[in-house]
């Protein structure tokens, strides 16, 4: 929650997801770092992290169940503005965000994933919804043919998609992907309710 919180102002929502060998503890360490990045992430951004129902949950059934409650829980909360919610996460978080912003694209702005990989039956639905997805090329843990070939597929069905493959970088792409403004290219999408 921004240090000049204001109940009366409507806020993004940010719901950044960890890795699999990470929990949602270790978000507030990252949000520090990042927030100097970016003012539209310190200033306008609530953001919240999930444990996803265990450390290897990979974001499904229990786990997905537990960012939609989340989500839904911080809603119902603070004042969010339900057109500006972004998702976002890496490895495992990756696989997940763009997992679930594919199977509700109508509850998303935009989404963010680092190093994931796209679940093939549902990434079409990502039709009217903007996903920034990142890769290092020299990543050890998740091949970054998972999101070359989710980013082609994508861009043949022309879904707005942007992907930045990183030089040199390997699984921690983070630090370099979100510097210059990412929550900012985020916001700069609103929702489409019926994608």
């Amino acid at each position: 929650v921004p240090d000049d919180f204001d109940p009366a102002k409507q806020y993004n929502l940010l719901i950044d997801m960890h890795g699999a060998s990470g929990t949602h503890e270790q978000a507030e360490d990252w949000w520090h770092s990042y927030s100097k990045w970016d003012s539209t992430y310190f200033d306008n951004t609530i953001a919240i992290a999930v444990m996803g129902r265990g450390r290897w949950s990979g974001y499904e059934g229990l786990g997905e169940d537990d960012v939609l409650q989340a989500m839904d829980w911080t809603m119902d909360h603070y004042p969010i503005d339900p057109d500006r919610v972004f998702i976002s996460g890496g490895s495992m978080g990756g696989g997940g965000s763009w997992r679930i912003a594919s199977r509700y694209p109508d509850r998303f702005a935009s989404a963010w994933p680092e190093c994931g990989w796209p679940e093939w039956n549902v990434v079409a639905n990502t039709l009217n919804l903007p996903v920034y997805l990142n890769h290092g090329n020299a990543d050890w843990m998740v091949a970054k043919t998972y999101t070359a070939m989710g980013a082609a597929y994508m861009s043949e069905m022309g879904n707005p998609v942007f992907y930045t493959e990183w030089d040199g970088v390997g699984h921690g792409v983070g630090s370099q992907a979100r510097e210059g403004g990412w929550v900012s290219r985020l916001a700069a999408h609103t929702r489409v309710t019926d994608p």
